[in-house]
């Protein structure tokens, strides 16, 4: 299907684009929990893709590549909002209620993994990004490197930067928690 897309047969990409447009909308929900968000990142990645076509070498699997595009479409997406708002927004609404309907450790999970999502938020794109990279999608510093455009030590050196920074976040927010309490 690749080649024959690459020789411009739309029906070939039309095809790949129904085998991969689940796995790219699941990875862009990682960028946006509004939907109109997802299906216009989703959508994007799909141009873009298509544009880069033509140069894609099947040195690695087609999706590799796709999710490559994907991550550097999502990470502009942060870029562009964290210029607009001073940093990514956090969607509250996408998380509210989701611990009402577990109970305990399903509780605690589901806070904690609020609590990491919004101090994410809190990061500039890039590092939330290579954060998301490294941990979420399991990819080398190599591999981060490579979609970021960074050499081996400078992705070694930001990860590092930030996950200093998320644990700041975090120390913070757990002084503001106790000096609450203590207050009650």
């Amino acid at each position: 299907l690749v080649s024959r897309a690459k020789d411009g047969d739309r029906n070939a990409y039309d095809r790949l684009m129904l085998r991969h447009q689940e796995t790219v909308a699941r990875l862009m929900r990682r960028f946006s929990a509004r939907t109109e968000s997802i299906e216009e990142l989703t959508q994007t990645v799909f141009v873009k893709a298509y544009f880069s076509l033509p140069s894609y070498e099947p040195k690695a699997p087609f999706l590799h590549w796709l999710k490559s595009i994907a991550s550097r479409v999502g990470y502009d997406h942060w870029r562009q909002e964290y210029k607009a708002k001073g940093q990514v927004p956090y969607d509250e609404e996408k998380h509210a209620g989701a611990a009402k309907n577990d109970s305990g450790d399903a509780d605690e999970s589901r806070a904690a993994m609020e609590t990491v999502e919004r101090l994410m938020s809190r990061l500039k794109p890039d590092e939330r990004q290579t954060l998301y990279m490294l941990y979420v999608d399991n990819m080398s510093v190599a591999e981060v490197a490579g979609v970021m455009g960074w050499n081996v030590a400078m992705t070694k050196m930001r990860s590092y930067r930030a996950r200093k920074k998320l644990r700041r976040l975090l120390a913070h927010e757990a002084d503001e928690t106790a000096k609450q309490a203590g207050s009650r």
